[in-house]
């Protein structure tokens, strides 16, 4: 029996292995032309995939990168077919499919992004329709460049969680927070959260854009800070105190008992003093973190300190009374402690631990005090 005759693809197979590399791709075209016209999904069809996928795979780069852009953007492109070549290991081949093909549906591009270097989920993030489910698993990959991709996105819907995830990702992500800003999701709320660990230039986006003025950063931040400049101390006092706080550190016992005991004694300028020699920072610049009232920072110069939950639970609660902006307390000075505003507290601070978000951020204050010079005003 003739078997080029009564099987098709094993001919056209046999054809292939006898072609220079011209005639295999003008082969590969000419298979191609015909998959279209064949009824979807019947066994000709299938049959001519098949053989398609062979001869592509043993195609050079540029035949496939070929094939990949014309199938990228046929509107009839079998789904069996693009998968193959949206799954090439060779990103140039993939690129196109994965950016523009639409038979690809939302549970092929979640396969194909599995195990997949960043350029492969960061041009499933440039889709002109992009699901919020696509989003959820393209944000919880948590590469930056195609969560940046994403946000910038203008057609790509992203649910409230996805959301909230990106803005916590911003912390140690500093080039999403600015395009962040643009997404129409982001609140005045969120906003507002991307503004305690954002630079100055994007501070000050925030508070243009999102009219973030006195009800959520004058009385959280900058009043509380203006008040503090006004009752800082002598410059002898501040000498004194330093001297103080580094024969502490000195003798080996600065450390968060001694911490505490100062705060019982209600020393809050000594305290002050201690957390910026242990830390190396300005005295001023402690006093005004602490006076603000936001247990984040805190939480950040307690993990810069390697001090344990428990004692920083209990620093916590002894500068309470310090803090010239009750907001994050829900509770007046001197009530007792809402347990739900301490659970808030105790998670701000495992938050810290696990981003390494404290470390990054005491060395920017300690290297450039400027990046603070929203919370420390010029004298």
């Amino acid at each position: 029996m003739d078997t080029t005759t009564h099987n098709a693809p094993n001919y056209f197979l046999s054809m292939a292995q006898k072609a220079s590399p011209k005639e295999r791709q003008a082969l590969i075209e000419s298979i191609s032309a015909i998959v279209s016209t064949l009824p979807e999904y019947s066994d000709k069809q299938e049959q001519a995939i098949d053989v398609l996928m062979v001869l592509i795979a043993e195609a050079a780069v540029s035949v496939r990168k070929k094939m990949a852009e014309l199938l990228a953007h046929d509107k009839a492109a079998p789904r069996k077919l693009a998968k193959f070549m949206a799954s090439d290991k060779e990103f140039v081949v993939a690129e196109p499919v994965l950016r523009h093909c639409l038979s690809l549906t939302d549970t092929d591009l979640i396969e194909l992004m599995q195990n997949r270097s960043e350029e492969y989920v960061e041009a499933v993030a440039a889709r002109e329709k992009v699901t919020k489910q696509l989003s959820q698993v393209i944000i919880d990959t948590e590469y930056p460049k195609a969560v940046k991709t994403l946000i910038g996105n203008e057609k790509a819907l992203i649910s409230e969680a996805g959301v909230t995830k990106i803005v916590s990702l911003a912390k140690k992500i500093q080039d999403l927070q600015e395009p962040l800003l643009n997404r129409p999701e982001i609140t005045q709320e969120l906003a507002t959260q991307i503004y305690w660990y954002a630079g100055g230039q994007v501070r000050e986006t925030i508070m243009n854009k999102f009219h973030v003025k006195a009800a959520l950063i004058d009385k959280t931040i900058q009043s509380s800070i203006e008040l503090n400049l006004k009752e800082k101390r002598s410059k002898s006092q501040i000498q004194d105190n330093s001297m103080i706080a580094h024969m502490l550190l000195k003798q080996g016992k600065l450390n968060s008992q001694a911490l505490i005991r100062t705060l019982r004694e209600k020393n809050f300028p000594l305290f002050c003093a201690m957390v910026a020699v242990k830390l190396n920072l300005g005295q001023e610049c402690v006093a005004t973190l602490i006076k603000s009232g936001n247990p984040g920072y805190l939480a950040t110069l307690c993990q810069g300190m390697n001090i344990s939950k428990i004692d920083f639970a209990t620093l916590y609660l002894l500068t309470r009374s310090y803090a010239q902006n009750v907001s994050y307390n829900s509770v007046k000075r001197g009530s007792v402690t809402n347990p739900e505003d301490l659970r808030h507290v105790m998670s701000t601070y495992d938050e810290y631990k696990n981003d390494g978000y404290a470390r990054s951020n005491i060395s920017k204050w300690r290297e450039n005090p400027d990046i603070i010079s929203l919370l420390i005003a010029t004298l």
